[in-house]
Protein backbone atom coordinates (compact mmCIF):
# COMPACT_ATOMS: atom_id res chain seq x y z
CA UNK A 1 0.00 0.00 0.00
CA UNK A 2 0.97 3.63 -0.24
CA UNK A 3 2.86 4.98 2.75
CA UNK A 4 -0.30 6.93 3.50
CA UNK A 5 -3.62 7.77 1.87
CA UNK A 6 -5.04 11.24 2.55
CA UNK A 7 -8.52 12.46 1.67
CA UNK A 8 -9.83 15.89 0.74
CA UNK A 9 -12.21 17.59 -1.66
CA UNK A 10 -11.53 16.59 -5.24
CA UNK A 11 -11.64 19.19 -8.00
CA UNK A 12 -11.50 17.69 -11.49
CA UNK A 13 -12.83 19.44 -14.55
CA UNK A 14 -10.69 17.54 -17.03
CA UNK A 15 -11.78 14.13 -18.33
CA UNK A 16 -8.69 12.68 -16.69
CA UNK A 17 -8.78 13.57 -13.00
CA UNK A 18 -5.84 11.34 -12.07
CA UNK A 19 -2.24 12.54 -11.98
CA UNK A 20 0.83 10.48 -11.12
CA UNK A 21 3.93 12.63 -10.55
CA UNK A 22 6.53 13.74 -8.02
CA UNK A 23 5.69 16.26 -5.32
CA UNK A 24 6.93 19.84 -5.46
CA UNK A 25 6.45 21.30 -1.99
CA UNK A 26 5.86 25.04 -1.77
CA UNK A 27 7.11 26.51 1.51
CA UNK A 28 4.91 29.42 2.65
CA UNK A 29 6.44 32.66 3.91
CA UNK A 30 9.98 31.63 3.00
CA UNK A 31 11.08 35.03 1.61
CA UNK A 32 12.87 37.19 4.20
CA UNK A 33 13.60 40.85 3.51
CA UNK A 34 16.36 42.80 5.22
CA UNK A 35 15.46 45.40 7.83
CA UNK A 36 18.96 46.79 8.16
CA UNK A 37 19.57 50.52 7.58
CA UNK A 38 20.32 51.17 3.93
CA UNK A 39 18.94 47.77 2.91
CA UNK A 40 15.32 47.86 3.96
CA UNK A 41 12.58 48.52 1.43
CA UNK A 42 10.78 51.84 1.70
CA UNK A 43 7.06 52.47 1.79
CA UNK A 44 7.35 53.78 -1.77
CA UNK A 45 8.91 50.46 -2.83
CA UNK A 46 5.94 48.64 -1.33
CA UNK A 47 3.47 50.97 -3.06
CA UNK A 48 5.15 50.33 -6.42
CA UNK A 49 5.15 46.54 -5.83
CA UNK A 50 1.42 46.60 -5.02
CA UNK A 51 0.75 48.55 -8.21
CA UNK A 52 2.88 46.17 -10.30
CA UNK A 53 1.13 43.21 -8.72
CA UNK A 54 -2.23 44.71 -9.60
CA UNK A 55 -1.14 45.24 -13.21
CA UNK A 56 0.09 41.65 -13.47
CA UNK A 57 -3.21 40.28 -12.20
CA UNK A 58 -5.17 42.49 -14.60
CA UNK A 59 -3.08 41.13 -17.49
CA UNK A 60 -3.78 37.58 -16.32
CA UNK A 61 -7.50 38.40 -16.11
CA UNK A 62 -7.41 39.69 -19.68
CA UNK A 63 -6.13 36.31 -20.84
CA UNK A 64 -8.70 34.32 -18.84
CA UNK A 65 -12.28 33.31 -19.56
CA UNK A 66 -15.60 32.93 -17.74
CA UNK A 67 -15.71 33.26 -13.97
CA UNK A 68 -11.90 33.43 -13.76
CA UNK A 69 -11.97 36.97 -15.17
CA UNK A 70 -14.20 38.28 -12.38
CA UNK A 71 -12.19 36.54 -9.68
CA UNK A 72 -8.88 37.97 -10.87
CA UNK A 73 -10.37 41.46 -11.27
CA UNK A 74 -11.65 41.30 -7.70
CA UNK A 75 -8.16 40.28 -6.53
CA UNK A 76 -6.67 43.23 -8.40
CA UNK A 77 -9.10 45.66 -6.76
CA UNK A 78 -8.03 44.48 -3.31
CA UNK A 79 -4.52 45.73 -4.02
CA UNK A 80 -5.74 49.31 -4.43
CA UNK A 81 -7.64 49.32 -1.12
CA UNK A 82 -6.49 52.44 0.80
CA UNK A 83 -7.18 50.84 4.17
CA UNK A 84 -4.87 47.95 3.28
CA UNK A 85 -2.05 50.31 2.32
CA UNK A 86 -2.52 52.36 5.51
CA UNK A 87 -2.25 49.16 7.56
CA UNK A 88 1.06 48.31 5.86
CA UNK A 89 2.27 51.89 6.41
CA UNK A 90 1.41 51.74 10.13
CA UNK A 91 3.30 48.49 10.62
CA UNK A 92 6.39 49.73 8.80
CA UNK A 93 6.36 52.96 10.83
CA UNK A 94 6.53 50.80 13.94
CA UNK A 95 9.73 49.18 12.65
CA UNK A 96 8.47 46.11 10.79
CA UNK A 97 10.31 45.14 7.62
CA UNK A 98 8.33 45.26 4.37
CA UNK A 99 7.60 41.50 4.21
CA UNK A 100 6.40 41.35 7.81
CA UNK A 101 4.23 44.45 7.31
CA UNK A 102 2.66 43.09 4.12
CA UNK A 103 1.97 39.67 5.66
CA UNK A 104 0.55 41.26 8.79
CA UNK A 105 -1.74 43.66 6.93
CA UNK A 106 -3.05 41.04 4.53
CA UNK A 107 -3.52 38.56 7.39
CA UNK A 108 -5.58 41.10 9.33
CA UNK A 109 -7.92 41.51 6.38
CA UNK A 110 -8.02 37.73 5.88
CA UNK A 111 -9.05 37.24 9.53
CA UNK A 112 -11.99 39.59 8.97
CA UNK A 113 -13.19 37.27 6.21
CA UNK A 114 -12.52 34.20 8.34
CA UNK A 115 -14.64 35.61 11.16
CA UNK A 116 -17.54 35.98 8.74
CA UNK A 117 -17.41 32.21 8.21
CA UNK A 118 -18.69 30.10 5.33
CA UNK A 119 -17.60 31.08 1.83
CA UNK A 120 -15.93 34.25 3.15
CA UNK A 121 -13.62 32.17 5.35
CA UNK A 122 -12.53 30.05 2.40
CA UNK A 123 -11.77 33.15 0.36
CA UNK A 124 -9.49 34.58 3.04
CA UNK A 125 -6.81 32.34 1.53
CA UNK A 126 -6.92 34.48 -1.60
CA UNK A 127 -5.44 37.41 0.33
CA UNK A 128 -2.63 35.35 1.84
CA UNK A 129 -1.60 34.15 -1.59
CA UNK A 130 -1.53 37.66 -3.00
CA UNK A 131 0.62 38.83 -0.07
CA UNK A 132 3.29 36.20 -0.75
CA UNK A 133 3.37 36.95 -4.45
CA UNK A 134 3.65 40.69 -3.75
CA UNK A 135 6.61 40.05 -1.44
CA UNK A 136 8.21 37.88 -4.12
CA UNK A 137 7.81 40.70 -6.62
CA UNK A 138 9.24 43.25 -4.16
CA UNK A 139 12.27 41.03 -3.53
CA UNK A 140 12.72 40.49 -7.27
CA UNK A 141 12.66 36.75 -6.71
CA UNK A 142 13.02 34.78 -9.94
CA UNK A 143 10.06 32.67 -10.98
CA UNK A 144 10.27 29.02 -10.05
CA UNK A 145 12.41 27.33 -12.67
CA UNK A 146 10.45 25.03 -14.91
CA UNK A 147 11.74 21.62 -15.94
CA UNK A 148 10.42 18.98 -18.30
CA UNK A 149 9.22 16.66 -15.53
CA UNK A 150 5.57 16.94 -14.51
CA UNK A 151 5.06 17.82 -10.85
CA UNK A 152 2.20 18.01 -8.35
CA UNK A 153 2.39 21.21 -6.30
CA UNK A 154 1.89 20.76 -2.54
CA UNK A 155 1.02 23.89 -0.58
CA UNK A 156 -0.64 25.02 2.62
CA UNK A 157 -2.84 27.23 0.47
CA UNK A 158 -2.94 28.65 -3.05
CA UNK A 159 -4.69 31.79 -4.23
CA UNK A 160 -6.41 32.31 -7.60
CA UNK A 161 -3.46 34.47 -8.54
CA UNK A 162 -1.12 31.55 -7.82
CA UNK A 163 -3.20 29.27 -10.05
CA UNK A 164 -3.20 31.73 -12.92
CA UNK A 165 0.61 31.83 -12.99
CA UNK A 166 1.64 28.21 -12.37
CA UNK A 167 4.44 26.82 -14.56
CA UNK A 168 3.37 24.51 -17.38
CA UNK A 169 4.96 21.47 -15.74
CA UNK A 170 2.55 21.63 -12.76
CA UNK A 171 0.00 18.92 -13.58
CA UNK A 172 -2.11 19.20 -10.42
CA UNK A 173 -2.01 20.47 -6.86
CA UNK A 174 -2.83 19.55 -3.27
CA UNK A 175 -3.57 22.06 -0.50
CA UNK A 176 -4.15 21.74 3.23
CA UNK A 177 -6.66 24.58 3.22
CA UNK A 178 -9.46 25.63 0.90
CA UNK A 179 -12.61 23.96 -0.35
CA UNK A 180 -14.65 23.21 -3.43
CA UNK A 181 -16.49 26.55 -3.35
CA UNK A 182 -13.34 28.68 -3.07
CA UNK A 183 -12.04 30.94 -5.80
CA UNK A 184 -8.99 28.69 -6.07
CA UNK A 185 -11.20 25.70 -6.88
CA UNK A 186 -13.02 27.73 -9.53
CA UNK A 187 -9.69 28.67 -11.10
CA UNK A 188 -8.52 25.06 -11.00
CA UNK A 189 -11.61 23.90 -12.87
CA UNK A 190 -11.30 26.74 -15.38
CA UNK A 191 -7.70 25.75 -16.06
CA UNK A 192 -8.55 22.01 -16.16
CA UNK A 193 -6.09 21.40 -13.35
CA UNK A 194 -6.91 18.34 -11.19
CA UNK A 195 -6.63 19.10 -7.47
CA UNK A 196 -7.46 17.84 -4.01
CA UNK A 197 -8.09 20.61 -1.49
CA UNK A 198 -8.60 20.74 2.27
CA UNK A 199 -6.33 17.73 2.78
CA UNK A 200 -5.69 17.27 6.51
CA UNK A 201 -2.11 16.06 6.92
CA UNK A 202 -0.83 17.26 3.54
CA UNK A 203 2.15 18.71 5.40
CA UNK A 204 3.65 15.21 5.71
CA UNK A 205 4.29 15.11 1.95
CA UNK A 206 7.98 15.65 1.21
CA UNK A 207 9.55 17.23 -1.84
CA UNK A 208 10.18 14.45 -4.37
CA UNK A 209 7.66 11.97 -2.98
CA UNK A 210 5.80 9.98 -5.61
CA UNK A 211 2.16 11.08 -5.56
CA UNK A 212 -0.98 9.55 -7.04
CA UNK A 213 -3.61 12.29 -7.06
CA UNK A 214 -7.16 11.09 -7.69
CA UNK A 215 -9.31 14.20 -7.99
CA UNK A 216 -12.37 12.14 -8.91
CA UNK A 217 -12.56 10.76 -5.37
CA UNK A 218 -10.48 13.26 -3.40
CA UNK A 219 -7.75 10.74 -2.55
CA UNK A 220 -4.01 11.36 -2.34
CA UNK A 221 -1.66 8.35 -2.31
CA UNK A 222 1.82 9.11 -0.94
CA UNK A 223 4.43 6.81 -2.52
CA UNK A 224 1.82 4.35 -3.83
CA UNK A 225 2.55 0.65 -4.20
CA UNK A 226 3.09 -1.02 -7.57
CA UNK A 227 -0.35 -2.67 -7.28
CA UNK A 228 -2.04 0.69 -6.76
CA UNK A 229 -0.13 2.29 -9.62
CA UNK A 230 -0.96 -0.60 -11.96
CA UNK A 231 -4.64 -0.43 -11.02
CA UNK A 232 -4.84 3.29 -11.72
CA UNK A 233 -2.71 3.21 -14.87
CA UNK A 234 -4.98 0.54 -16.32
CA UNK A 235 -7.96 2.73 -15.46
CA UNK A 236 -6.43 5.81 -17.08
CA UNK A 237 -5.92 3.90 -20.33
CA UNK A 238 -9.49 2.56 -20.44
CA UNK A 239 -12.23 4.48 -22.20
CA UNK A 240 -15.76 4.65 -20.82
CA UNK A 241 -18.05 2.10 -22.47
CA UNK A 242 -21.57 2.37 -21.05
CA UNK A 243 -22.86 -0.38 -23.32
CA UNK A 244 -21.15 -3.02 -21.16
CA UNK A 245 -23.39 -4.75 -18.61
CA UNK A 246 -22.08 -5.79 -15.18
CA UNK A 247 -23.43 -8.41 -12.74
CA UNK A 248 -24.02 -5.77 -10.03
CA UNK A 249 -24.32 -1.96 -10.09
CA UNK A 250 -21.03 -0.07 -10.09
CA UNK A 251 -21.31 2.98 -7.82
CA UNK A 252 -18.91 5.82 -7.03
CA UNK A 253 -17.24 7.09 -3.88
CA UNK A 254 -17.55 10.90 -3.82
CA UNK A 255 -17.10 13.73 -1.36
CA UNK A 256 -18.94 16.56 -3.10
CA UNK A 257 -21.27 17.54 -5.91
CA UNK A 258 -18.19 18.46 -7.98
CA UNK A 259 -16.90 14.89 -7.74
CA UNK A 260 -20.40 13.74 -8.68
CA UNK A 261 -19.85 15.18 -12.15
CA UNK A 262 -16.74 13.02 -12.63
CA UNK A 263 -18.67 9.99 -11.40
CA UNK A 264 -21.40 10.41 -14.00
CA UNK A 265 -18.83 10.83 -16.78
CA UNK A 266 -17.18 7.60 -15.63
CA UNK A 267 -20.47 5.72 -15.90
CA UNK A 268 -21.37 5.44 -12.22
CA UNK A 269 -24.86 4.07 -11.72
CA UNK A 270 -25.16 5.99 -8.48
CA UNK A 271 -23.19 6.88 -5.36
CA UNK A 272 -22.26 4.08 -2.98
CA UNK A 273 -20.35 6.28 -0.54
CA UNK A 274 -21.03 9.98 -0.17
CA UNK A 275 -18.40 11.20 2.30
CA UNK A 276 -20.30 14.10 3.87
CA UNK A 277 -17.45 14.97 6.26
CA UNK A 278 -15.64 17.03 3.64
CA UNK A 279 -18.15 19.80 4.27
CA UNK A 280 -17.11 19.84 7.95
CA UNK A 281 -13.31 19.60 7.77
CA UNK A 282 -11.10 22.61 8.49
CA UNK A 283 -13.87 24.57 10.22
CA UNK A 284 -14.15 26.05 13.69
CA UNK A 285 -17.93 25.55 13.74
CA UNK A 286 -20.22 23.00 12.17
CA UNK A 287 -21.78 24.05 8.85
CA UNK A 288 -25.26 25.47 9.23
CA UNK A 289 -28.44 23.70 8.23
CA UNK A 290 -28.72 25.94 5.17
CA UNK A 291 -25.13 25.25 4.04
CA UNK A 292 -25.65 21.52 4.34
CA UNK A 293 -28.99 21.54 2.52
CA UNK A 294 -27.38 23.49 -0.33
CA UNK A 295 -24.47 21.05 -0.74
CA UNK A 296 -26.53 17.88 -0.38
CA UNK A 297 -29.11 19.21 -2.84
CA UNK A 298 -26.42 19.87 -5.43
CA UNK A 299 -25.32 16.24 -5.29
CA UNK A 300 -28.82 14.75 -5.29
CA UNK A 301 -29.72 16.91 -8.28
CA UNK A 302 -26.95 15.25 -10.29
CA UNK A 303 -28.26 11.75 -9.57
CA UNK A 304 -31.96 11.93 -10.38
CA UNK A 305 -33.49 8.45 -10.79
CA UNK A 306 -30.35 6.92 -9.25
CA UNK A 307 -29.22 5.81 -5.81
CA UNK A 308 -27.14 7.92 -3.41
CA UNK A 309 -25.88 6.36 -0.15
CA UNK A 310 -24.82 9.12 2.23
CA UNK A 311 -22.55 8.37 5.17
CA UNK A 312 -22.97 10.71 8.12
CA UNK A 313 -20.00 12.73 9.32
CA UNK A 314 -17.15 10.24 9.81
CA UNK A 315 -14.27 11.19 12.06
CA UNK A 316 -10.80 9.73 12.17
CA UNK A 317 -7.83 10.23 14.46
CA UNK A 318 -6.15 12.58 11.97
CA UNK A 319 -9.30 14.64 11.34
CA UNK A 320 -10.25 16.19 14.72
CA UNK A 321 -12.93 18.88 14.71
CA UNK A 322 -12.90 21.58 17.41
CA UNK A 323 -16.70 21.71 17.68
CA UNK A 324 -17.08 18.01 18.51
CA UNK A 325 -16.62 16.28 21.86
CA UNK A 326 -14.92 12.90 21.22
CA UNK A 327 -16.45 9.70 22.62
CA UNK A 328 -16.15 5.93 22.31
CA UNK A 329 -13.84 3.33 23.79
CA UNK A 330 -10.52 1.64 23.13
CA UNK A 331 -9.28 1.55 19.53
CA UNK A 332 -12.38 3.37 18.34
CA UNK A 333 -12.25 6.35 20.69
CA UNK A 334 -12.99 9.59 18.87
CA UNK A 335 -14.31 7.85 15.77
CA UNK A 336 -17.61 7.39 14.02
CA UNK A 337 -21.07 7.08 15.46
CA UNK A 338 -20.11 7.18 19.15
CA UNK A 339 -18.73 10.69 18.77
CA UNK A 340 -21.71 11.80 16.69
CA UNK A 341 -24.12 10.57 19.35
CA UNK A 342 -22.16 12.57 21.94
CA UNK A 343 -22.93 15.68 19.87
CA UNK A 344 -26.69 15.47 19.24
CA UNK A 345 -27.01 18.96 17.75
CA UNK A 346 -24.54 18.06 15.00
CA UNK A 347 -26.07 14.71 14.03
CA UNK A 348 -29.65 15.98 14.20
CA UNK A 349 -28.82 18.99 12.03
CA UNK A 350 -27.16 16.73 9.48
CA UNK A 351 -30.12 14.33 9.42
CA UNK A 352 -32.53 17.25 9.01
CA UNK A 353 -30.43 18.72 6.18
CA UNK A 354 -30.29 15.41 4.31
CA UNK A 355 -34.04 14.92 4.73
CA UNK A 356 -34.79 18.44 3.47
CA UNK A 357 -32.49 18.02 0.47
CA UNK A 358 -34.16 14.70 -0.29
CA UNK A 359 -37.57 16.37 -0.24
CA UNK A 360 -36.37 18.74 -2.96
CA UNK A 361 -35.20 15.84 -5.14
CA UNK A 362 -37.54 12.90 -4.46
CA UNK A 363 -36.54 11.31 -7.79
CA UNK A 364 -33.14 10.53 -6.25
CA UNK A 365 -33.24 7.52 -3.94
CA UNK A 366 -31.40 8.51 -0.75
CA UNK A 367 -30.12 5.91 1.70
CA UNK A 368 -28.40 7.13 4.88
CA UNK A 369 -25.90 5.15 6.94
CA UNK A 370 -23.99 5.59 10.18
CA UNK A 371 -20.17 5.42 10.19
CA UNK A 372 -17.92 3.21 12.35
CA UNK A 373 -20.65 1.42 14.27
CA UNK A 374 -19.08 -0.78 16.95
CA UNK A 375 -22.05 -2.62 18.48
CA UNK A 376 -25.66 -3.65 17.95
CA UNK A 377 -26.69 -1.20 20.67
CA UNK A 378 -25.11 1.70 18.75
CA UNK A 379 -26.83 0.62 15.54
CA UNK A 380 -30.20 0.45 17.32
CA UNK A 381 -29.69 3.91 18.80
CA UNK A 382 -28.95 5.33 15.36
CA UNK A 383 -31.95 3.70 13.68
CA UNK A 384 -34.28 5.00 16.38
CA UNK A 385 -32.86 8.51 16.02
CA UNK A 386 -32.97 8.58 12.20
CA UNK A 387 -36.28 6.77 11.56
CA UNK A 388 -38.50 9.88 12.06
CA UNK A 389 -36.74 11.57 9.10
CA UNK A 390 -38.28 8.98 6.75
CA UNK A 391 -35.31 8.24 4.51
CA UNK A 392 -35.73 5.59 1.82
CA UNK A 393 -33.45 3.18 3.71
CA UNK A 394 -31.27 3.30 6.85
CA UNK A 395 -28.10 1.29 7.28
CA UNK A 396 -24.71 1.10 8.91
CA UNK A 397 -21.08 0.73 7.95
CA UNK A 398 -19.52 -2.55 9.07
CA UNK A 399 -15.86 -1.71 9.67
CA UNK A 400 -14.99 -3.48 12.93
CA UNK A 401 -14.71 -7.21 13.68
CA UNK A 402 -16.99 -6.95 16.74
CA UNK A 403 -19.92 -6.25 14.43
CA UNK A 404 -19.05 -8.98 11.92
CA UNK A 405 -19.67 -12.03 14.13
CA UNK A 406 -22.26 -14.86 13.83
CA UNK A 407 -23.75 -13.70 17.14
CA UNK A 408 -24.35 -10.09 16.05
CA UNK A 409 -25.00 -10.21 12.29
CA UNK A 410 -28.50 -11.80 12.26
CA UNK A 411 -29.82 -9.28 14.80
CA UNK A 412 -28.09 -6.43 12.97
CA UNK A 413 -29.71 -7.30 9.63
CA UNK A 414 -33.06 -7.63 11.32
CA UNK A 415 -32.63 -4.03 12.47
CA UNK A 416 -31.21 -2.23 9.40
CA UNK A 417 -32.29 -1.98 5.76
CA UNK A 418 -28.79 -2.41 4.32
CA UNK A 419 -25.11 -2.71 5.20
CA UNK A 420 -22.01 -1.26 3.58
CA UNK A 421 -18.63 -2.89 4.22
CA UNK A 422 -15.73 -0.49 4.70
CA UNK A 423 -13.03 -2.83 3.47
CA UNK A 424 -10.00 -0.73 4.43
CA UNK A 425 -10.93 -0.27 8.09
CA UNK A 426 -12.29 -3.81 8.42
CA UNK A 427 -9.03 -5.28 7.12
CA UNK A 428 -6.93 -3.08 9.38
CA UNK A 429 -8.89 -3.96 12.52
CA UNK A 430 -9.29 -7.67 11.72
CA UNK A 431 -5.54 -8.06 11.14
CA UNK A 432 -4.66 -5.67 13.99
CA UNK A 433 -2.20 -3.80 11.80
CA UNK A 434 -0.97 -0.30 12.61
CA UNK A 435 -1.63 2.19 9.84
CA UNK A 436 2.04 2.59 9.11
CA UNK A 437 2.28 -1.05 7.96
CA UNK A 438 -1.23 -1.49 6.54
CA UNK A 439 -1.42 -2.45 2.85
CA UNK A 440 -4.97 -1.87 1.66
CA UNK A 441 -5.10 -4.04 -1.47
CA UNK A 442 -3.10 -7.01 -0.26
CA UNK A 443 -4.40 -6.97 3.32
CA UNK A 444 -8.02 -6.74 2.16
CA UNK A 445 -7.42 -10.00 0.27
CA UNK A 446 -6.18 -11.79 3.40
CA UNK A 447 -8.16 -15.02 4.00
CA UNK A 448 -9.27 -13.88 7.44
CA UNK A 449 -10.64 -10.62 6.02
CA UNK A 450 -12.37 -12.36 3.10
CA UNK A 451 -14.01 -14.82 5.52
CA UNK A 452 -15.44 -11.89 7.50
CA UNK A 453 -16.72 -10.27 4.32
CA UNK A 454 -18.26 -13.58 3.24
CA UNK A 455 -20.03 -13.94 6.60
CA UNK A 456 -21.48 -10.42 6.34
CA UNK A 457 -22.72 -10.98 2.80
CA UNK A 458 -24.22 -14.36 3.71
CA UNK A 459 -26.07 -12.84 6.66
CA UNK A 460 -27.40 -10.17 4.30
CA UNK A 461 -28.63 -12.81 1.86
CA UNK A 462 -30.36 -14.71 4.65
CA UNK A 463 -32.17 -11.52 5.64
CA UNK A 464 -32.78 -10.46 2.00
CA UNK A 465 -30.94 -7.20 2.71
CA UNK A 466 -28.41 -5.57 0.32
CA UNK A 467 -24.70 -5.53 1.15
CA UNK A 468 -22.43 -3.07 -0.67
CA UNK A 469 -18.63 -3.07 -0.73
CA UNK A 470 -16.86 0.29 -0.64
CA UNK A 471 -13.21 1.05 -0.15
CA UNK A 472 -10.20 0.82 -2.42
CA UNK A 473 -10.46 -2.96 -2.79
CA UNK A 474 -13.85 -2.67 -4.52
CA UNK A 475 -12.10 -1.07 -7.49
CA UNK A 476 -9.59 -3.89 -7.96
CA UNK A 477 -11.01 -6.27 -10.61
CA UNK A 478 -9.88 -9.58 -9.10
CA UNK A 479 -11.21 -8.78 -5.63
CA UNK A 480 -14.35 -7.23 -7.09
CA UNK A 481 -15.14 -10.52 -8.84
CA UNK A 482 -14.69 -12.37 -5.52
CA UNK A 483 -17.21 -10.07 -3.85
CA UNK A 484 -19.69 -10.57 -6.70
CA UNK A 485 -19.28 -14.35 -6.46
CA UNK A 486 -19.92 -14.13 -2.71
CA UNK A 487 -23.16 -12.25 -3.36
CA UNK A 488 -22.40 -8.54 -2.85
CA UNK A 489 -25.28 -6.41 -4.14
CA UNK A 490 -23.11 -3.52 -5.42
CA UNK A 491 -19.54 -2.23 -5.58
CA UNK A 492 -18.50 1.36 -4.88
CA UNK A 493 -15.09 2.72 -5.88
CA UNK A 494 -13.27 5.81 -7.11
CA UNK A 495 -14.81 7.16 -10.31
CA UNK A 496 -11.43 6.92 -12.02
CA UNK A 497 -11.43 3.12 -11.56
CA UNK A 498 -14.96 2.47 -12.83
CA UNK A 499 -14.34 2.28 -16.63
CA UNK A 500 -11.64 -0.40 -16.26
CA UNK A 501 -13.69 -2.22 -13.63
CA UNK A 502 -16.71 -2.26 -15.93
CA UNK A 503 -14.61 -3.68 -18.75
CA UNK A 504 -13.16 -6.46 -16.57
CA UNK A 505 -16.51 -7.46 -15.01
CA UNK A 506 -18.63 -7.18 -18.17
CA UNK A 507 -20.92 -10.15 -18.80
Amino acid sequence: MAERVLVGAGVASADDGVVIAKARVKIPGSIVLSNQPGERFSLLDVKVALQQMREQIEIEAFGSTGESIEILRAMAMMLSDKELFEEIKARMSEGADAATAIRGAFSKFARKLTDLGGHFAERSNDLIGIAERTISLLANEPSEEEDQERKILIAERLSPVDISSLPDNIAGFITEEGGISSHTAVMARANQLPAVMGVVGAGVIKDGDNILLDATSGQVFINPSQDELANYRAAIETEVDLSLETPVPLLANVGSAIEGGSAIKAGAQGVGLYRTELLFLGRKDAPSLEEQVFEYSRLLARFKDRLVIARLLDLDFDKPLPFLTPAGEGDYFGRGLATLMANPDVINTQLEALAKASSYYPETELWVMAPMVTSYAEAKQFIEMARPYEFDKLGVMVEVPELATPQVLPALFNLVDFVSIGSNDLAQYVLRRPRSSFRSLSDAKHPEVISRVAAIIEAGKQASKPVSICGEIAGEPEAAQWFIDLGASSLSASSALLPALRQKLAV
